[in-house]
């Protein structure tokens, strides 16, 4: 089930007993006010169409009396807390997701697109969608279209029983477009009543698209407290761009926890609680020693996020950037990526997909307790690093995008897998115009080997002045520095 969060109210009752006094902290607070509970859970659980559900109490929710029912949501069939579940004859369906695509570009009109994982590779039917509309007390049923697979053969990790990553569109039939969509469910036969039921998110703001926002997988970082280096990344990132920083979350040290508050609390960064699928391991500590030892696992599940972002905010962003936190994409010909962008459109066009930028690899010290520049405080570890292999990765190779929002259909970390129209167009950023630096930690003597034949690079020092002042700020604002 999706989890829950408790706000309680502790009371403070003064006791003498005996001539010694003592303090009582007990919770008085008998339970929240319903309406609190169910925005709570909501937020817990974006998926779940509770408002649907709840606007449409006493009524009958059906396509008639013996034909496709709408499920009461204390009967929906949850697996590993954030997915619901679809047992079919032809594989094991688990939905974390549904999103209404209506871009100009989609060849299929309006769409609600079911993102899953399914058991099978080429599953041998199409389930059913039936999609229900507010203000409406029957659904419309279709057949889903053809899946559009995530994770392409090359990949690896390709055969049956082995859960793969979908994304499922249910085409809206043409008189139904005026319509607002509220909730979608699956199910194998189109009368069959629904184990499941989704939120069909659609958010469309009455505002201009902003420029670019940056979406990152789920954070495994429970032992290791990375919380200086994850506030120094913010404030690159904000200083490069980034409008808004969507972090899906699984396990993280409580010192991360402390920085991803302080974050959300000045919106500029949006915390998704996140599970594994397929039955993997969610508990503390077993799924990190999981994620270091299922490699190929581990890469399809985290299709499932980087998607998830990108169709929750599509409408709201020009440009979806997908990296980790010890990635930096650098522009070299101006300092924003408002700067790079522009350039690239005067110079090769807006008809784009992604514009890919090529690797360039920073090793670092994994100790990390030394302090090498006078003028750079030792607690900042981008800045730290200047020394990078001479080789810059070939193009398509290890790359992170801009992606665009009008065109792309689904996503893997480095570039698009399919687009809106026939064969995504690429372009590679020249290694002049931007780089992409990946900071990635050795081992001391690694790292003091690597001195030996890497090349001094600073160019993330034009930002050094600001991004100092920033993060020090931060981490004198969250506890964590103290003069």
């Amino acid at each position: 089930m999706c989890s829950t969060v408790i706000f309680i109210t502790l009371h403070t009752f003064f006791k003498i007993h005996q001539n010694h006094v003592y303090i009582l902290l007990i919770d008085r607070e008998d339970n929240l006010l319903n309406e609190a509970q169910y925005k709570n859970a909501q937020k817990n659980c974006p998926s779940l169409p509770l408002e649907y559900w709840q606007s449409n109490t006493g009524k009958q929710l059906e396509f008639n009396k013996t034909c496709a029912k709408f499920p009461s949501l204390f009967d929906i069939e949850f697996q590993n807390t954030y997915w619901q579940n679809l047992r079919s004859s032809y594989g094991h369906y688990q939905l974390f997701g549904a999103y209404l695509d209506t871009r100009a570009a989609n060849p299929l009109g309006p769409t609600v697109r079911i993102l899953a994982m399914v058991d099978q590779i080429e599953p041998l039917t199409r389930m059913y969608c039936q999609i229900w509309f507010k203000n409406k007390q029957q659904p419309v049923i279709v057949q889903a279209l053809k899946y559009d697979l995530s994770w392409p053969e090359y990949f690896g990790n390709h055969k049956t029983g082995i859960y793969q990553p979908y994304l499922i569109p249910c085409q809206i039939p043409s008189e139904y477009h005026n319509l607002t969509v509220a909730a979608v469910s699956m199910v194998e036969n189109a009368c069959n009543n629904a184990s499941n039921a989704l939120t069909v998110f659609y958010n469309k703001p009455n505002r201009e698209k902003q420029d670019f926002a940056i979406c990152v997988k789920g954070m495994d970082f429970l032992i290791e407290d990375i919380s200086s280096i994850l506030t120094e990344w913010i404030e690159m990132m904000t200083l490069l761009g980034a409008h808004k920083i969507f972090i899906y979350n699984l396990h993280v040290h409580s010192n991360v926890s402390k920085v991803l508050k302080y974050y959300e609390d000045l919106d500029r960064v949006e915390v998704v609680p996140l599970s594994l699928p397929a039955g993997e391991p969610n508990t503390l500590f077993w799924q990190h020693i999981y994620l270091k030892n299922r490699i190929s696992n581990k890469r399809q599940a985290e299709v499932i996020p980087y998607n998830d972002c990108f169709y929750k905010h599509m409408y709201e962003y020009k440009y979806i950037i997908l990296v980790d936190i010890d990635e930096v994409i650098v522009p070299l010909n101006g300092s924003t990526w408002k700067d790079l962008l522009s350039y690239l459109h005067k110079t090769v066009g807006t008809n784009y997909d992604s514009y890919n930028v090529r690797a360039a690899y920073f090793f670092t010290d994994s100790l990390f307790t030394h302090k090498w520049f006078d003028d750079v405080p030792e607690y900042m570890y981008f800045l730290n690093h200047i020394n990078r292999e001479p080789k810059i990765e070939q193009p398509r190779y290890y790359i992170k995008s801009f992606h665009n929002t009008e065109t792309v259909l689904t996503l893997h970390n480095h570039f698009p897998i399919a687009c809106l129209r026939r064969g995504c167009q690429h372009y590679s950023i020249d290694a002049n115009d931007a780089l992409m630096f990946h900071y990635k930690r050795k081992s001391v003597e690694t790292y003091i080997n690597f001195l030996n034949t890497s090349i001094k690079d600073n160019t993330i020092w034009k930002y050094k002045n600001t991004l100092i002042e920033r993060t020090t700020k931060a981490l004198k604002e969250m506890g964590f520095l103290v003069f």
